[in-house]
């Protein structure tokens, strides 16, 4: 089982489904989400796959505000990974985790045609 939510300011959402693992180092999921735009209701799905050192997560999502897709390509170091983020509306750039015991802290800085896009997240691990 997956669940996931995100606030900001302006806008929430909020996801609960399922993961599935046909083989070691991939995963697929499919996830039902509510978001505060109108209409509310969100349908998410996703794939993982890991070979060695390297990963690639892609994330799809449709309904409520629209289309919307972000994918990741990761080399592992051990505690620190590095890689790549592309997501639509906001740019391609590099990324980096830090993976502590129950948390990893990441950031990534995105480059699109109109501006430019840093994030920084935390991400819980139960």
């Amino acid at each position: 089982m997956d669940c996931l939510g995100l606030i900001s300011k302006k806008w929430a959402e909020s996801y609960i489904g399922l993961i599935y693992s046909p083989s070691k180092g991939v995963e697929v999921s499919l996830s039902y989400g509510l978001e505060t735009n109108d209409p509310g209701q969100r349908l998410g799905w996703s794939f993982w796959m890991s070979k060695s050192n390297l990963s690639l997560t892609s994330i799809f999502e449709q309904g409520g505000s629209g289309y919307w897709f972000k994918h990741t390509l990761l080399y592992s170091l051990g505690k620190f990974n590095l890689g790549g983020h592309y997501q639509r509306g906001r740019g391609a750039g590099p990324r980096v985790e830090f993976n502590f015991s129950n948390f990893q802290v990441w950031g990534s800085y995105l480059l699109d045609k109109d501006k430019n896009n840093s994030y920084l997240g935390l991400k819980l691990k139960f």
